[in-house]
């Protein structure tokens, strides 16, 4: 785990949004589903893959007695050394794609490429002895990028970026468009395990990433953008933001309460983004807390087809609304919430590192 959200895989904050979002909101999607189908899983687990095997000891993900073939996840991980680990660990056939997730989803053929259009004709192309290191990687990118985007459609899309929304410029947009790319494939027909057509009629995205007031002046300026034009469309919107006493104007409201005005408008953009591909979108929680210099946010959506504009202006009110987030403060492990927490991840950590034994891994340390 060689980046630095490696060390909070075991913090009571952390655990607190996935026992009091994630899980609970994946056990409403899997009731709807059974007995149809299985729950279908994209995460960018990491290492410890707590969610997962949170997931699995619910039932939620198919497993055998060992908690090994863990089904119907898929995951991105570009650490060398952890994709392997997180590979045998859920013991899955292609279930594991080894690069960023961002790089997969917004694959763009380059001239060499181009003249691979199918999967089965990359992989005839992978087979030349003669290619150059980099076509090689190039087309390896592109075999994954087949592999992952027939593994389409999911029914809880788990994306902790680890990272800021809004990298540094020039690739400011790369997570956004990322879930732009996501959501455009969520809609199509794929295709089961077993290679039946399946559709998805209602999905959660949770997306989690970092906050702090060094965010690239293109981040903001485009959330001033998006607040201005929502204040100038929608006249709901405009009255409450002036009966909410911040200021009409979007770059004073920006200087002067940053945090709120980040809180306030950036859900606007994964709204629009559903409500521009005919997704009616709800949030269902939004979440948030501290870290030494800087802050997480994590935004849980339920998307369902046939969106209309009425909805988006809703959602955009509540997003508004300081009393629409949930403020997770440092919990101290011996108190009642944290010994409860603690005690859980204890067990998910139990399961999850005698699946770690069986298969030669090292565990991790207690919680």
């Amino acid at each position: 785990m060689p980046h630095e959200f490696g060390r909070w895989w075991n913090c009571p904050k952390k655990h607190f949004k996935r026992t009091e979002s994630w899980l609970p909101r994946a056990q409403q999607i899997a009731a709807a589903l059974h007995p149809r189908r299985p729950l279908r899983y994209l995460t960018l687990c990491a290492r410890p893959m707590i969610d997962v095997f949170m997931l699995a000891r619910a039932a939620l993900l198919e497993h055998d007695e060992n908690f090994g073939h863990i089904s119907d996840v898929v995951f991105c991980e570009s650490d060398p050394e952890d994709y392997p680990e997180i590979t045998e660990m859920l013991e899955m056939e292609g279930a594991g794609f080894p690069s960023k997730l961002e790089e997969l989803v917004l694959f763009a053929d380059d001239d060499f490429t181009r003249g691979f259009p199918d999967l089965t004709s990359v992989k005839l192309g992978l087979d030349d002895d003669l290619l150059s290191d980099a076509h090689r990687d190039r087309l390896k990118l592109k075999e994954q990028f087949f592999e992952l985007t027939r593994k389409f459609p999911f029914d809880f899309l788990n994306l902790d970026f680890c990272g800021y929304y809004y990298p540094t410029p020039p690739s400011v947009l790369e997570i956004n468009n990322t879930v732009k790319r996501i959501v455009d494939l969520q809609g199509p027909e794929g295709v089961d395990l077993d290679g039946k057509p399946l559709t998805v009629s209602r999905f959660v995205l949770s997306i989690t990433c970092k906050f702090d007031e060094r965010l690239p002046e293109d981040a903001f300026t485009r959330l001033e953008e998006i607040v201005t034009a929502n204040a100038r469309d929608y006249q709901r919107y405009r009255e409450a933001i002036q009966e909410s006493n911040r200021p009409l104007d979007s770059h004073q409201w920006r200087t002067n309460e940053t945090y709120d005005f980040f809180l306030s408008s950036w859900p606007k953009e994964i709204l629009r983004i559903a409500a521009d591909r005919g997704w009616n979108t709800e949030i269902l929680d939004y979440l948030h807390y501290e870290r030494p210099g800087y802050r997480i946010v994590c935004l849980v959506v339920g998307l369902e087809r046939h969106g209309k504009d009425e909805q988006y202006v809703d959602e955009c009110l509540r997003a508004l609304d300081p009393a629409t987030r949930i403020f997770v403060d440092e919990i101290a492990r011996d108190s009642e919430i944290g010994t409860r927490l603690l005690a859980d991840l204890q067990e998910i950590v139990a399961i999850r590192n005698e699946r770690a034994r069986s298969v030669g891994r090292p565990p991790l340390p207690e919680p």
